[in-house]
């Protein structure tokens, strides 16, 4: 798999985990608006 950043600037667990969080909530905001697009 294709690295994305250097090992020096690897971001730590911590932060990973809140980009996954944001990302998660994200998502599913818009797999909300979508469903909602669907039913009207």
């Amino acid at each position: 798999m294709e690295r994305m950043y250097a090992d020096d600037r690897r971001p730590s667990s911590e932060e990973l985990e809140s980009m996954k969080e944001k990302l998660r909530k994200e998502l599913d905001a818009v797999l909300q608006e979508s469903s909602e697009e669907i039913v009207s």
